[in-house]
């Protein structure tokens, strides 16, 4: 998920020449899943609404839905994408995906271009963000863009802070056009202490944990980079200075 700022083709094609081998490390997109299906059940089974009745000794059940009549949309069908699908799909839930390119995915309804993504989110209950941080993405879920969302709808942010305009989104959930932002990632990082978010009731605040990379796996995953090309002379795939990651 890590991403690049995109340069001209000039810049592009000088930068080709040297090739940036992208870690794909199986360790990291369990991780991720893991956490996808942790907090993607956190908020399907209201825990923030019951901790909130919690603070103010309310006993109250809230309606229980069906895990099948629950939509989740994932951004982006990267490595981390996919596993987080995959793990959704396995629970039961309804599974959308959106990519900037189409994908045939097994159980899962993708979207691509941007024409179609507010389709999706029309049909989305709960958003999980796991796109690359690119031109094109920066501050792509705005105001205009998470409206699309059917009112309730619950956001998840494991991907890149500055994708998500959190002045847009703070000012929809104290609407209560959106119920609850799971927040991982944050322009600025570590989180201010001074930041409104920490005390916002709508928010849940992480500190950049939701895949963090494995130091033993990814050594393994370098040094075999390393190996093959020297047996090989075939550098294993590369980031694309062009499409940003």
């Amino acid at each position: 998920m890590e991403s690049f700022q995109r340069l001209d083709k000039t810049q592009s094609q000088q930068l080709q020449q040297v090739k940036l081998v992208r870690l794909i490390d199986p360790q990291l997109a369990q991780s991720m899943s893991q956490a996808a299906l942790t907090w993607v059940l956190y908020l399907y089974r209201n825990i923030p609404e019951y901790a909130a009745q919690q603070r103010n000794k309310v006993w109250r059940a809230i309606a229980y839905k069906n895990i099948d009549t629950v939509r989740v949309s994932v951004l982006g069908a990267g490595e981390l994408g996919l596993a987080a699908c995959e793990v959704l799909r396995g629970q039961g839930f309804k599974v959308n995906c959106w990519s900037r390119s189409a994908k045939s995915i097994d159980g899962v309804r993708h979207f691509s271009t941007l024409e179609q993504l507010p389709e999706m989110l029309k049909e989305t209950d709960i958003l999980l963000c796991l796109l690359p941080l690119t031109p094109e993405t920066r501050g792509l879920l705005n105001q205009q863009m998470l409206l699309n969302l059917p009112a309730g709808a619950k956001l998840i942010n494991f991907a890149r802070g500055p994708i998500v305009n959190i002045d847009d989104l703070v000012k929809l959930l104290d609407e209560g056009h959106l119920s609850h932002g799971v927040l991982d990632v944050f322009e600025r990082e570590p989180l201010p202490v001074d930041s409104v978010l920490w005390q916002h009731s709508k928010i849940s605040i992480l500190p950049h944990i939701s895949a963090t990379t494995n130091l033993h796996s990814a050594a393994k995953v370098v040094a075999g980079n390393i190996m093959d090309y020297r047996t090989t002379a075939v550098i294993p795939e590369a980031v694309d200075f062009t499409r940003g990651y």
